[in-house]
């Protein structure tokens, strides 16, 4: 298994633990609020969209992952292209910057 699999796989656990927000309305609402872990961003979202999500986590102090791809991420929560994922659990988030390094 490789690296981004292994981090897609612990998404998904995440998921079915409820520790996740998809998709950019519901991530820029929890950025908003507190709670938010990391930010996993597709590696092809737009370069607008990239560098706002980057910038809101950032000022707060929260983890930014960037990988696989909108596709990638859509198969893997059987949604259409998906590109801002919000993680809401700080052992999953470093699990999965550490299954990318």
């Amino acid at each position: 298994m490789d690296r981004v699999e292994k981090a897609l796989n612990l998404l998904g656990l995440a998921k079915r633990a409820g520790k996740l927000v998809l998709g950019t309305d519901a991530v820029d609402l929890a950025l908003r609020g507190s709670g938010i872990s990391a930010v996993v961003l597709a590696e092809d979202l737009s370069a607008v969209s990239g560098s706002r999500f980057e910038r809101l986590a950032r000022e707060k102090g929260i983890l930014v992952l960037r990988f696989a791809t909108k596709e990638a991420f859509g198969r893997a929560f059987a949604r259409r292209d998906l590109g801002v994922i919000g993680l809401l659990d700080a052992g999953l988030a470093a699990a999965i910057q550490k299954a990318l390094s």
